[in-house]
Order: C-alpha cells, then sequence, then structure tokens
C-alpha cells in the first residue's frame, strides 16, 4: 500500500510539472493591511479590519494556553490571511515552506459541518492553530534537518527531488488525515467547549451507527471509499480516537505524542503509539469505539424510557437527501440530493404517480428549494466555483416544461430562499462579508434591505405568515445564544419572542399566526418545539430517535429530513402534535473551556510588503543525469502569503560533464 502510493505520487509529480506555488489567493484590486502580535501577523483589507484587530486581540491568550496545557509551541511565526470572498466558513493551514493560515470567515450555515460552536472566530483560529502544532513539530532528526535546508514544499516543479523531500520535511506533514483531522476537531470542542464533538447532529450520527451497526473499521477513517460522512470521516470518527487518549492519559500526553511523532521517519506511527501508551493506533481506535458504543447504548435506553415518535420512512432510490420543497398543492417534490457516483443533484418527482420529470446535476448549497406560485418554476441557490478562494452562492430557476435552468443573479451571495407570494418577489438572506442581512428580491434580481443589522449575526431560516404581512427568522450571535425573530415587512420592526444557548432552527408560523414551530435540541436530540407568540410557553412536540430537520407541514403530515448512518433521509408523521415531556441525553462536556479575558486594545496596521514572505525558506537537494553523467543541484521556491508573486530557482552542476544548468521562473499575479 506504501510502495503504490509513493508511485502514484511519483507519476502525479512526473504529470503535472507546473509551478505547483502559483495560485490566486486575494483579488488584486484589494489593499491588505498587516497587523503583528508576539507570534502572528494578520493580513487583512480595510473591510476586515475589526475581525482582524479582534483576533489579534485574542490569539495570543488562546495560544499560550493551549500551548501551556499541550506542553507544546508553535517554531515560528504564524502568517494569517483573512478572507471574506466565499459563502462557506472554511480555513486552510500548511507549515511549507512556511506557517500560514487562510481563514475565510464569513458566517457558518446554522448547520455547517463546522458543528456547534459559540463564536465561529474563535473555532475556526483553534481548529488551524493545531494544524500547526501537529504539523510544524520537530524534534530528533527532523530538528536538524530543518537547520540544513528548512522545510520544503512538494517538489511538483522537480519531481526528481521527491525522494529527498521525503527524507527531509517535517515528518508530522505524512501523518493521516484522520490524525491531522480528529485532533483539530476534538481540540476545537475541548479548548472552546462547544465543537463537533457535542454537535448535535453528530451525535445522532453516532447514535444511528451503534443502532445500525454500521460502525467504520480504522482503515476508512480517512474516507476515501466513498461512505457516509464522506469526507467528513476523519474529522468526525478521528475525534474520537483523540477523546480516548485524553480520557486515558490527559491532554499533555497527546502533546508528547504530537512531538515524539516528529522524531520518527513517516509511516512508523505505531511504534509512537505503543511508546506512549502502550497501544498501536488499531487497538487505540477499538476502545475508542467501544467506549461511545457504551455511551451511545445508555442514549438509547434513555430516548426509549419513553414513546418514540414513530417515523414513516419515504424512500427514494439516493444515499443522502441534503433537502427538499413541496409544492403549494403538495402535487410535486423536489429533492437536493447526493450520491458519491453521480455527486449533487437536483430532481422533481410527481407525487401523483411518483414520475420523475427533473433530474439535473447541481452544485452543493444551502439547500434552497421554491416552488413557483403556478408549479411551472423551481427557484434553487448553488455555489459558484470562482476560484480557490471564491465559492458564492448564486438563484437559480428551472422551468419545469422546457426543462431549462436560468441564472437570476450574479454575485447576490444569497441563502435561505423563501416566496413572497404577494409581493411576487423572494426574500433570502445575503451576505456581505460578514455581515448578514434579510432582503427582498425582486423579478429584476434587484435587492432591497428588511433587516439592517451592521454587526457579525448569524441570521437563518426565514419563514413567512400565511397573510404574507410577518417574517420569523432566527438570530445568532457570538456569544451563541440564538433567539427567534419576528420582523414587520411594512414597518421593519423586529421582535425578540425567545432566547436559548439550545439549538434554534427552522422556525414556521402555526395557520393561525399565533404559534411559531421550530427545532429545537433542548433534549440533546432534535426535536419540534412550539411557542406561543403571545404568552411565550413553550413546548416539545415529539420525542424522535433521530432527530428532525427542515420540517415542513401539510394538511395531514409533517414532512422532514432525519439523520442516519448513512445520510438523510426523507419522512413524514401525523401532524396533530401535543405537548410531550420527552427525556433529555447528555451532550459530551468540555470542562477545559480557554476564559478569554476581554482585550480592546486597538493594534497599529501596516502596509503590505511580500518581502517578509517571499525571502528563500528552504534549499530541496536535486539528483539527475546529463549526457555524461551523475548532475547534482539544488532548488528552492516561494510564494508571498497573497499569491501575487511566486519564483522557482534551480541551480544545478554536472559532476563530469562539468556544466552548470539553471533554471529561473517568475510569475506576477498583481495585475490579473
Amino acid at each position: 500500500m506504501k510502495l503504490r502510493f509513493f508511485i502514484c505520487f511519483f507519476l502525479f509529480c512526473l504529470i503535472f510539472t507546473n509551478n505547483c506555488f502559483s495560485f490566486k489567493i486575494v483579488e488584486p484590486s484589494d489593499t491588505y493591511k498587516v497587523i503583528e502580535t508576539e507570534n502572528f501577523y494578520f493580513y487583512h483589507p480595510p473591510r476586515l479590519k475589526e475581525s482582524a484587530n479582534y483576533l489579534a486581540n485574542i490569539s495570543e491568550q488562546i495560544i499560550k494556553k493551549i500551548n501551556n496545557q499541550l506542553k507544546i509551541k508553535n517554531n515560528e511565526k504564524i502568517h494569517i490571511v483573512l478572507l471574506d470572498y466565499s459563502d462557506t466558513l472554511d480555513g486552510l493551514t500548511t507549515n511549507l515552506p512556511y506557517n500560514r493560515m487562510y481563514l475565510n470567515i464569513t458566517q457558518p450555515d446554522i448547520f455547517s459541518t463546522i458543528g456547534e460552536f459559540d463564536n465561529y472566530l474563535i473555532n475556526l483560529f483553534v481548529h488551524e492553530y493545531l494544524h500547526i502544532l501537529v504539523l510544524d513539530a520537530k524534534k530528533g532528526y527532523s530538528e536538524i534537518t530543518r537547520k540544513i535546508f528548512g522545510k520544503p514544499s512538494i517538489p511538483i516543479e522537480n519531481p526528481s527531488a521527491l525522494p529527498f523531500f521525503i527524507i527531509i520535511a517535517p515528518p508530522n506533514i505524512f501523518l493521516p488525515k484522520w490524525f491531522h483531522e480528529g485532533f483539530s476537531t476534538f481540540g476545537e470542542g475541548y479548548f472552546t467547549g462547544k465543537g463537533r464533538g457535542n454537535f448535535t447532529l453528530l451525535d445522532s450520527y453516532f447514535r444511528s451507527a451503534v443502532s445500525d451497526n454500521t460502525i467504520l473499521r480504522i482503515d476508512e477513517l480517512n474516507g476515501d471509499l466513498g461512505r457516509y460522512p464522506y469526507g467528513h470521516t476523519p474529522y468526525w470518527w478521528g475525534q474520537k480516537i483523540f477523546e480516548y487518549l485524553e480520557k486515558q492519559a490527559g491532554i499533555e500526553k497527546i502533546g508528547s505524542l504530537i512531538e515524539e511523532h516528529s522524531s520518527r521517519f513517516p509511516y512508523f506511527i505505531n511504534d509512537v503509539a505503543i511508546e506512549k501508551y502502550k497501544m498501536d493506533y488499531p487497538t487505540i481506535y477499538t476502545n475508542a469505539i467501544n467506549e461511545e458504543i457504551v455511551r451511545q447504548n445508555k442514549n438509547i435506553e434513555i430516548l426509549k424510557s419513553s414513546k418514540i415518535t414513530q417515523v414513516e420512512p419515504i424512500y427514494y432510490p439516493y444515499e443522502s437527501i441534503n433537502s427538499f420543497a413541496l409544492s403549494e398543492d403538495n402535487s410535486l417534490l423536489a429533492l437536493d440530493v447526493f450520491d458519491p457516483h453521480s455527486g449533487n443533484r437536483l430532481v422533481i418527482y410527481d407525487r401523483k404517480d411518483n414520475k420523475k420529470l427533473i433530474d439535473i446535476k447541481k452544485r452543493p448549497s444551502c439547500g434552497s428549494l421554491v416552488f413557483s406560485t403556478d408549479n411551472k418554476k423551481l427557484y434553487f441557490t448553488q455555489l459558484i466555483f470562482k476560484d480557490i478562494t471564491k465559492l458564492q452562492q448564486d438563484i437559480f430557476e428551472i422551468n419545469l416544461e422546457n426543462k431549462k435552468t436560468k441564472k437570476l443573479t450574479t454575485n447576490l451571495r444569497v441563502k435561505d430562499i423563501i416566496l413572497d407570494k404577494s409581493r411576487d418577489s423572494l426574500i433570502g438572506v445575503k451576505k456581505d462579508g460578514i455581515i448578514e442581512n434579510i432582503v427582498s428580491i425582486d423579478k429584476d434580481s434587484k435587492t432591497a434591505n428588511l433587516t439592517n443589522y451592521k454587526e457579525s449575526f448569524l441570521i437563518s431560516n426565514p419563514n413567512i405568515s400565511r397573510d404574507n404581512e410577518k417574517i420569523v427568522f432566527v438570530k445568532k450571535d457570538l456569544n451563541g445564544i440564538y433567539s427567534l425573530n419576528i420582523l414587520d415587512i411594512n414597518t421593519q420592526n423586529i421582535s425578540e419572542i425567545y432566547s436559548s444557548k439550545d439549538v434554534i432552527a427552522f422556525p414556521s408560523f402555526s395557520k393561525d399566526s399565533k404559534k411559531i414551530f421550530f427545532v429545537t435540541d433542548k433534549t440533546g436530540v432534535f426535536n419540534l418545539a412550539e411557542i406561543d407568540i403571545e404568552t411565550k410557553n413553550v413546548n416539545i412536540l415529539t420525542n424522535l430517535f433521530n432527530g428532525i430537520l427542515r420540517p415542513n407541514f401539510t394538511d395531514d403530515y409533517l414532512y422532514f429530513i432525519y439523520p442516519t448512518s448513512n445520510g438523510f433521509n426523507l419522512g413524514r408523521i401525523n401532524n396533530n402534535l401535543s405537548s410531550l415531556s420527552p427525556p433529555s441525553i447528555k451532550k459530551i462536556v468540555y470542562p477545559n473551556k480557554i476564559e478569554i479575558e476581554k482585550s480592546d486594545k486597538n493594534f497599529e496596521e501596516k502596509d503590505y510588503s511580500p518581502i517578509e514572505t517571499l525571502v528563500p525558506r528552504f534549499f530541496l537537494p536535486n539528483l539527475f543525469t546529463d549526457y555524461e553523467g551523475t548532475v547534482l543541484g539544488v532548488f528552492t521556491a516561494n510564494q508571498d502569503i497573497l499569491g501575487k508573486h511566486t519564483y522557482f530557482l534551480e541551480i544545478d552542476y554536472g559532476l563530469q560533464s562539468l556544466e552548470l544548468y539553471y533554471k529561473l521562473s517568475y510569475t506576477n499575479e498583481s495585475f490579473k
């Protein structure tokens, strides 16, 4: 298996010999400023000054406390670029050839894969910083090679240097993905108190996996086999390994494990685990999963102590149903589905004879699907890939008569669209960097703000009343507080009717608009609840085993999707619901949450200069032959942190031919 990997990687290098360092990161028209702290450089456009200053204030506190607990530290300053071009919260971290993080700090969707969090900026920063601690650790032979050669980038430009790269590169970059993502995912919850480790949605997945006996093997943890949860596998399952290790010997021992790995030659990873824990990784994983099985069986027993709300599954031949929509007369059903073989698809069925009317490929999205009132069109959103740092969501429509798709907006960056029948328009949540607001969208795709938030709140799931005069929506602040809010469309007055630290999602008005239905995880499972708008009384209406997402009421049934161990399924229950007192299950609690002291220091900004990150960071030996014999040389390459300047330099000398060879290339992306 290892030999096959090296052969495939070498062939990849031979085929793709373009400059691997050159890719567009920022808009050339953007000017960037720099804030420097003891351990970081924060690069940001002026519009993100507040976020950069906030992270500069808290970052040193956070890493000091993390480093103290793990007893390891970052070995050099870290360069962090703040981006807001994409509609998905994400980060990219590498230590080659220098430590750098790219943080796309847009607000995440309410059920994004980052999971549960209080402050999304802190969770994202902690997750990516923990990657640096693993990737950049050094000890023993790796400390010596780093002093001599630096940290070489992958030599795609020069594949003959690959054997030298394998020996010289920081050993921890070769650790399996489940180690890297598992540790960072565990750490985001351990150090912040909330993360994927105690996210209700993931807990439902693990509970189903135990109930259905679909536990993954350790050789499946990298998520390469096209099995749900696909690319999330190393995050979700890998974290269980580190939860177990922390319980066995504490967090400091994990820091020692990371550091010791950096002293060993790549791929001999079990020796370190045996030395530190007297167990190899397969045994550690087996023990971790056995503990999870015990925990979930206790939760299953608690849930079944009260009558479970019975769900009628509605089967369609797709591995996972991301979202759905019913037409107003319930004659049509639209599904946003995913299958590992065919990818994301949009399918529409005639419910009378279950005939498939539409089946088209689509890109990922927030899951918005809305039928027009005449059932002739379906409006939907999908992400448009512009470049490596730009994924922006726009609105499309598909005509059910001619089956043609039309793009309605350009660079609108909108999510959670609904139909405003009385005004013949759409309503959605528009992103403007880290700011979100509810907007109306007319036939010409022109928008008008219905809310005017200036702070960074997560705004989601707007839903309109039967009389089309009010909108209920969810707001979440940076302290992790959710709130239900009602917006009067005509006056634009907003009234908060309920708030909670528990998740609030997918609200909708009752027929008489006197109550609001919503999803909550107050019991440790996503259940449906209702609140009386006048009295503010809250009642839970279901006791579900798997949970409920995207509820949709019809005259007779409540339709929804629910998580399983194999993806999301569509189901329904009778809508004659009444108040219940379902049992509560315990979430995982992280008692070592980092406490952050408030600091409002206003850091000095400097103009961006590429010189700091353009200087050569490594020299990698190179060996090949010419017409006389052996040629020996070195090469280096680098790119500035914003991706505007890239160079490659190689110098070689023929030991027999006495020929001098050189190669120099330079790319400037400043003017594109």
